[in-house]
């Protein structure tokens, strides 16, 4: 009977031991409720302080489904936003814009941000695929950020000027 009796306090006390850490977890969780609770999206965004000091909130594709998606069917890119795709190494990466809806600033960098490449306004392709032009990929580049076209004159991105990240 003591051996039933020893048993059934081991069940009891494991379950009530676990409900305590989490109490414990919940309550240290809420104490932190000063700060704004990062979402989703805060995992996938780094912020990109281009050459005036604008800072954009740029979406990191590092995927290879994701990068070769990017802008495709989006509606928009707003002002303050950006697409960066980080490629696994240097390499020369011609962009495209099919089944893009709006004109994009595409901008080539090394890795320290340096601005090797840039291609302006660069025009949506609404037709088939085999009849969209390749924009830049003419030097070795590991990251490329898309911003809304006509953005990168407005705030200094030039060959050679640095940006942030």
């Amino acid at each position: 009977m003591s051996h039933k009796m020893s048993h059934n306090r081991k069940k009891l006390y494991f379950p009530m031991r676990q409900t305590l850490l989490l109490i414990g977890l919940c309550i240290s969780l809420i104490s932190c409720g000063g700060e704004k609770s990062a979402s989703l999206e805060d995992f996938h965004t780094r912020p990109v302080t281009l050459p005036d000091g604008t800072a954009v909130t740029a979406e990191v594709l590092t995927k290879t489904g994701d990068m070769a998606r990017g802008m495709m069917f989006r509606e928009s890119l707003p002002e303050g936003r950006a697409l960066m795709f980080v490629h696994e190494r240097p390499s020369r990466q011609p962009y495209w814009m099919y089944s893009v809806k709006v004109p994009l600033d595409i901008v080539w960098l090394d890795r320290r941000g340096k601005v090797l490449e840039i291609s302006e306004n660069t025009p949506p392709c609404p037709g088939q695929a085999s009849t969209c032009p390749s924009y830049g990929g003419t030097v070795d580049a590991s990251i490329v950020i898309e911003v809304p076209g006509g953005y990168g004159r407005k705030h200094g991105i030039r060959l050679g000027e640095i940006l942030r990240f």
